[in-house]
């Protein structure tokens, strides 16, 4: 009694790919076959001549069996192969600044991301991206406006791009110096308007020897 064919699936692996658009199915067997063919999510096999490409699989969780009959008949399988296919980039949104003015320099940055990620990045006012691995906390920022975008990975090595914030900063002790710089300035501008209705005066009254 002869063995059935070994099969040894190196394409795909048990892991999520970018590749709703198609990748390779490679394999190997042992022996010469007359019939080779793969049931992909446990459907009809479908009948191949050697390694192909996978089409227009859906994207979320598969499972891929290939099969093949060796000259006497006897029919082998390869082991089970678990994939993902994920061709969407993750949804990234920003929980945290929002497009509003902060009366402080400390502002929580929180993020709700729909999928597992590789890494999260934002940039703060076109500056280069720093790396997070979660909810973080944006400190000692300057007064103004700042803006801020959040990037990330997933698994398939999509990249997602969230929505610009624009936000702004503007704490109760810059409005007080702002107060009391824009008291000076008027109390100066009396004073000097004061001393030269005064000089301009005495010049009047003081009569030349």
């Amino acid at each position: 009694m002869f063995k059935p064919p070994e099969i040894y699936v190196t394409s795909p692996e048990n892991m999520t790919y970018n590749a709703a658009n198609g990748f390779s199915l490679n394999f190997t067997a042992n022996k010469e076959t007359l019939w080779i063919g793969y049931s992909l999510d446990s459907k009809t096999n479908m009948t191949i001549t050697g390694n192909t490409t996978l089409t227009k699989l859906s994207d979320g969780s598969h499972t891929l069996i290939v099969y093949a009959n060796d000259i006497y008949g006897n029919m082998g399988s390869s082991d089970t192969i678990y994939f993902s296919v994920d061709a969407f980039p993750p949804i990234i949104k920003i929980a945290s600044p929002k497009n509003k003015t902060y009366d402080t320099t400390n502002i929580p940055l929180n993020l709700i991301i729909d999928e597992k990620t590789l890494w999260v990045n934002y940039s703060f006012d076109g500056q280069e991206n720093k790396s997070i691995t979660g909810n973080s906390t944006l400190t000692g920022l300057s007064e103004g406006s700042h803006c801020l975008v959040v990037f990330a990975k997933d698994i398939a090595k999509n990249i997602g791009i969230s929505r610009t914030i624009f936000f702004s900063i503007e704490t109760k002790q810059t409005e007080a110096f702002s107060t009391w710089t824009l008291i000076a300035i008027v109390v100066t501008v009396v004073v000097v308007a004061a001393l030269m209705f005064y000089f301009t005066r005495s010049r009047k009254i003081i009569k030349p020897k």
